[in-house]
C-alpha cells in the first residue's frame, strides 16, 4: 500500500489509483558533488527511475489521473503540451497500458533529439497527435477536438491538464512527501533542510509542499521556474496546494487542513533564461558537471536549470545544509526509439521535426 493510503486509510477507498510506477524511488548521496563542494550532505531523489516503461515526475501524477479515468469508466484521455512534451509521452505510454485511447494536443517547439524521441514514443503507443503552430491556436483547436471526440464516441474524453497538474494529479506528490518521510525514518538520508525541484505546471511542487508538511518533514522547497511566470508562480502554486489539501481532507477528515507561506516554498525565476526549452549557459555547465561527477544525466529544458540553482545554493560559502535534488527527468529509453529515422515513414504532422 502506498504511504499516503497507509496513514489515511479512508483515502484508499475514495481516491482511485492505478499502479504504474516502481516506488519508492531511490535516494543516493552525490559523492562526486560532495567532494567538489566540501558538503557531505548532498543527495538526489531518483524519480528518473520510477516508471516501469518511462520514468520522471509524470508517473506519480498519472497513477491518480488514470486511476480516476478508469474508475469513472472513461475510454479516452486527452492532454496537452509542447511537441516534445515529456508529459504527453508519459500519458501516451501509460494510457496504452491502461487500455485507454489517447489524444495528444500539442503545439510547436524547436526540434531536438528529445523532441524526436518523445514524438516517436507517442506514435509507438498509438496516440492520436495534433500539432498546432502556436499555443493560441492550440487552445482553440483543443475545444474542437474534444467536441469531435464526444460526438463520435458519445462520451467526452477524460481531460488531463498540461503536465498532469490538477488537484488529482498533485496527490501523486503528496504521496511522494510521505514516501520521503519513510526513507528518512529508515536512515536512507538525513532530513533535508532544503529540496530543489523544477517548477513547471506546478503539480509536482504543490503536491510535494503539502506532502512534506503533512508528513511532519520540516524543510523548504526551492522551486526553480522553467516556464513563463504566468504559467507557474508562487501564488498559483499555493492555491493548487490548498485545493489539493481540501480534496484530501474532504475524502478523509483525518487529513489535516494546513497553512502555507514563504517558509515552505521559495520560487526562483532567475534561472529561466530566454524562454521555455531554451538552454541556459549555467544549466548546460551543471549538466556537464554532474554527468562527470556522479554519472547523472539531466536535460536542458527542466532539470538542468533547476540543477544550476541547486549548485549555486550549495556552493555558497559556509553552506553545510543537507540538500536534496529531486531528479524529475526520465532515464528510461526504449530500444525502438532510436533516431534518426526516415521522415517519409512518419505522419505528416510530425515530419518536420525529423528533417
Amino acid at each position: 500500500m502506498i504511504p499516503l493510503f497507509n496513514i489515511f486509510s479512508r483515502l484508499k477507498d475514495r481516491i482511485p489509483f492505478f499502479t504504474i510506477g516502481g516506488f519508492p524511488s531511490p535516494v543516493q548521496r552525490l559523492d562526486g558533488l560532495c567532494g567538489l563542494t566540501g558538503n557531505k550532505n548532498l543527495f538526489v531523489k531518483k524519480d528518473d527511475l520510477c516508471g516501469t516503461l518511462y520514468g520522471g515526475n509524470k508517473v506519480r501524477k498519472l497513477e491518480f489521473l488514470l486511476g480516476d479515468a478508469l474508475a469513472n469508466n472513461y475510454k479516452h484521455v486527452i492532454t496537452s503540451g509542447a511537441a516534445g512534451s515529456n508529459h504527453a509521452r508519459a500519458t501516451a505510454t501509460y494510457a496504452s497500458v491502461a487500455h485507454l485511447k489517447c489524444t495528444l494536443m500539442l503545439f510547436d517547439q524547436p526540434t531536438s533529439s528529445t523532441v524526436q524521441k518523445n514524438l516517436l514514443a507517442d506514435i509507438i503507443h498509438n496516440s492520436s497527435i495534433f500539432i498546432d503552430p502556436s499555443y493560441e491556436s492550440h487552445r482553440r483547436h483543443l475545444e474542437d477536438v474534444i467536441e469531435t471526440i464526444t460526438e463520435k464516441e458519445l462520451q467526452a474524453p477524460y481531460i488531463i491538464p498540461a503536465g498532469g497538474s490538477s488537484t488529482v494529479g498533485s496527490i501523486g506528490f503528496v504521496n511522494a512527501g510521505f514516501e520521503l518521510a519513510d526513507q528518512i525514518a529508515r536512515g536512507e538520508l538525513p532530513r533535508p533542510d532544503s529540496i530543489f525541484v523544477t517548477l513547471g505546471t506546478m503539480g509536482t511542487v504543490a503536491g510535494l509542499v503539502l506532502g512534506l508538511k503533512a508528513s511532519g518533514i520540516s524543510c523548504k522547497v526551492h522551486a526553480v521556474r522553467v516556464v513563463a511566470d504566468f504559467v507557474g508562480n508562487f501564488d498559483k502554486c499555493i492555491i493548487l496546494t490548498e485545493k489539493t489539501n481540501k480534496l484530501l481532507h474532504d475524502n478523509d477528515p483525518a487529513f489535516p487542513i494546513l497553512s502555507f507561506s514563504e517558509n515552505d516554498l521559495i520560487v526562483y525565476g532567475n534561472y529561466f533564461g530566454n524562454g521555455y526549452a531554451i538552454p541556459t549557459p549555467e544549466g548546460e555547465r551543471f549538466i556537464e558537471l554532474i554527468s562527470k561527477s556522479d554519472t547523472i544525466e539531466l536535460d536542458s529544458v527542466y532539470t538542468g536549470k533547476c540543477g544550476a540553482a541547486f549548485y549555486d545554493y550549495v556552493t555558497n560559502a559556509g553552506n553545510k545544509e543537507t540538500v536534496l535534488f529531486w531528479n524529475t527527468k526520465s532515464s528510461h529509453e526504449e530500444p525502438s526509439l532510436e533516431t534518426p529515422c526516415n521522415p517519409e515513414s512518419l505522419p505528416v504532422s510530425i515530419r518536420k521535426y525529423f528533417t
